[in-house]
């Protein structure tokens, strides 16, 4: 289990960033995948004011607690890197996880105070956040320039959401599917131009996803969608069509807005926010199995740890 992070490492970790700053950007290099490695990262169930970050190991399917994060705040796993943004509290503040030294390394604050938004990959060195809530549920969304640590406004929802699912299609095409509050619909925004957000107009049958969804792509024009919410439905969105529906889902009720879904060897993984493992199999697009963390024996139960 990693250090945790105190002053003294941080006060450590910052001279050695002055004085070796090439070791730094080597550590910026990254992989070119979002899933260049053998772990999967996101955020297991909250307790009191805290969350736990947390790092599961695919090849011995053993899940390991990181540092604490605030409450309600979002991860992102991109090109090696570990981002934790926003959080309870409305937070702006954007860290980095730097499992070398087991600290938090502030990075460039977001544009808008948010918590429960969610964070989609758009290449190897950008991420966008959609929604987010904030005294009130928000229609902002801002991009994170990795190499360059620089935010960028991105235009607005039509519909304010929080806890929404996203997914990135053709290379260009950023969906905001459901989400809390006004989220009952779909938008689009052509990442393309970046001039505004469409609502889509979609036929739903028998499938909701109001709150805490996530996207899983499963062909060109298919998506995924896990309706979260402590829920085991799921629906099939055909992109073509516009219509959604309802899909054999999971045999655990589960969240996961927060977390990623890893796609490796035709399987995604996504980790539960009740400490779950949920296997998809993109060739037969089933739920092949179900793990559970061997180190834990209760994922509610997950230690926790102070940050300085």
């Amino acid at each position: 289990m990693s250090e945790v992070a105190t002053t003294e490492n941080l006060k450590v970790f910052n001279d050695l960033l002055n004085e070796f700053s090439g070791k730094y950007q080597s550590l910026m290099g990254g992989g070119d995948s979002d899933m260049e490695g053998k772990y999967i990262y996101g955020i297991c169930d909250p307790q009191k004011d805290q969350s736990t970050l947390c790092r599961y190991d695919i090849q011995s399917k053993k899940l390991e607690c990181l540092p604490d994060i605030p409450k309600d705040a979002s991860v992102i796993h991109i090109s090696g890197h570990t981002f934790i943004s926003g959080g309870r509290s409305s937070s702006k503040d954007l860290k980095e996880y730097i499992e070398e030294y087991a600290v938090l390394y502030p990075k460039a604050s977001m544009k808008h105070a948010k918590e429960d938004h969610t964070i989609q990959i758009i290449s190897k060195n950008v991420f966008a956040t959609v929604g987010g809530f904030s005294g009130g549920t928000l229609k902002c969304c801002e991009e994170y320039l990795v190499a360059e640590d620089k935010w960028e406004e991105l235009p607005p929802l039509n519909n304010s959401r929080y806890t929404a699912a996203t997914v990135f299609m053709d290379n260009k095409m950023l969906y905001a599917i459901g989400g809390n509050r006004d989220g009952s619909n779909i938008e689009v925004l052509d990442y393309s131009e970046k001039k505004e957000c469409k609502i889509v107009n979609i036929m739903f049958k028998e499938v909701e996803f109001d709150y805490s969804p996530k996207t899983l792509p499963v062909s060109k024009n298919e998506v995924l969608i896990l309706c979260g919410n402590d829920s085991t439905n799921a629906g099939l969105l055909n992109l073509k069509g516009n219509v959604i529906k309802k899909y054999p889902g999971l045999q655990l009720k589960d969240s996961y807005f927060r977390n990623q879904i890893y796609v490796k060897d035709k399987k995604g993984y996504i980790l539960g926010y009740r400490g779950h493992i949920h296997i998809f199999d993109l060739e037969t697009k089933k739920f092949t199995e179900i793990e559970y963390s061997s180190i834990f024996p209760n994922p509610r139960q997950l230690p926790f740890h102070i940050l300085a």
